[in-house]
């Protein structure tokens, strides 16, 4: 069953915001710039940038009625929508929907072309950590299909062609969200690679 767009049922909890910070700080100190995806799922962004101190954080959210109020007092943080072209951040947040009908795209890579088939979503949540600067990290609460998902073809088969790896996969206990997720929650911590293949 699909989550709603907005309310607290989406919300990430205190305790696994903290756990995001946590491996904020430990893969690259202050940030400079957050960006969240999805921002009325995760509603993580003004408790982040208070907690990480960045300079500058964007929110995108899915539809303009998403948006709460509380959002515009936050200084420095600007608002935009999930068609729009995120400006490349240090830290990417994010809760991607749970969609799971996956489709075909073909993305560009220094070796060439390589064709995925999986949930758009994820497809998003890569570009973003594409346009990561080379000592980024982001931090994303996914469901399991993310890596169960088979085949060659996913998002998560292929993160080291497109110069993106994974560090940590912490599995989250079930009752912090409400209502508690059947299939369970992980957080994905991803890094960049340098182009010799090198962890940065």
């Amino acid at each position: 069953m699909r989550e709603p767009a907005t309310g607290e049922r989406c919300r990430v909890p205190d305790a696994v915001l903290g756990l995001v910070c946590d491996e904020v700080v430990a893969a690259v100190g202050a940030p400079d710039s957050v960006l969240e995806l999805w921002s009325e799922r995760g509603q993580m962004l003004p408790r982040a940038v208070t907690a990480l101190q960045s300079r500058r954080a964007q929110a995108l959210f899915s539809s303009p009625d998403a948006v709460p109020a509380a959002l515009f007092s936050v200084v420095g943080l600007r608002i935009g929508a999930m068609e729009d072209e995120p400006e490349p951040a240090q830290v990417v947040l994010g809760v991607p929907p749970w969609r799971w009908a996956p489709s075909p795209v073909t993305l560009s890579t220094r070796n060439g072309p390589v064709q995925l088939c999986d949930d758009p979503a994820h497809v998003t949540l890569l570009r973003a950590c594409m346009a990561m600067p080379q000592d980024g990290v982001a931090a994303a609460v996914v469901g399991l299909g993310f890596l169960a998902r088979r085949g060659g073809a996913t998002v998560a088969a292929n993160f080291g062609r497109f110069g993106i790896r994974i560090t940590r996969v912490l599995p989250l206990e079930r009752g912090l969200f409400r209502p508690a997720s059947g299939p369970g929650r992980v957080l994905l911590v991803l890094r960049r690679q340098s182009p010799d293949g090198v962890p940065s």
